[in-house]
């Protein structure tokens, strides 16, 4: 959570560090990682940010959906889910979707909060 608030207030080296903490603490932190990935999409690394959603991709495991409820099976996988303001646009977020779309419609959000 606080380098989501970090992100939001602009501090993106700040919230790098604290989404790498939180991605060696629990390598199953999907949105730690695709947060990760927007803001190496920001400093222009295009394979960098594909690499991260990568690894938000594999941090979410294997058939888990996006959405809905949890299935008998799921419920020890969904524990790793994790609360945040900007979870709303990992959570939705398709692995097929390259890093420019994955990451806009959060970055428009962002470039529209008042700092």
């Amino acid at each position: 959570m606080l380098g989501q608030v970090a992100l939001a207030l602009g501090a993106p080296a700040a919230a790098e560090r604290n989404f790498a903490r939180a991605c060696q603490g629990n390598p199953r932190a999907a949105n730690a990682w695709f947060l990760r990935g927007y803001i190496v999409w920001r400093q222009q690394d295009v394979r960098q940010a594909a690499a991260m959603l990568t690894a938000a991709r594999e941090a979410r495991g294997k058939g888990l959906e996006t959405g809905g409820s949890a299935l008998e099976g799921d419920v020890k996988r969904r524990m790793y889910s994790e609360a945040g303001f900007l979870n709303v646009y990992e959570q939705p977020w398709h692995d097929i979707e390259g890093p420019a779309r994955a990451q806009n419609h959060m970055h428009q959000y962002l470039q529209n909060l008042p700092r």
